[in-house]
């Protein structure tokens, strides 16, 4: 089973995915329900990319920063990613 199911989070391969699916003429913010930004920004370094974690939030408490994120926000996109 060590090789048919997976244990751990995913950063690496998130990340390539966001990296190699941008959105045509936006810079898309990234947010992320992870301990760490530096989770996914080590490998948005390590893609050359210049994107990175925008915001950390996904819990209730999180709501009211999300929304005003959100509000002043000039894309019409969003990268949403889980790692909890």
């Amino acid at each position: 089973n060590y090789y048919t199911i997976q244990e751990k989070e995913q950063f690496r391969q998130t990340v390539k995915h966001i990296v190699d699916h941008p959105v045509s003429g936006e810079n898309t913010p990234v947010i992320a329900y992870a301990w760490s930004p530096e989770y996914l920004n080590y490998y948005f370094t390590h893609f050359n990319s210049q994107q990175s974690v925008n915001l950390i939030a996904g819990a209730e408490v999180d709501i009211s920063t999300l929304d005003n994120f959100l509000a002043n926000t000039n894309s019409r996109h969003i990268w949403y990613v889980c790692c909890s």
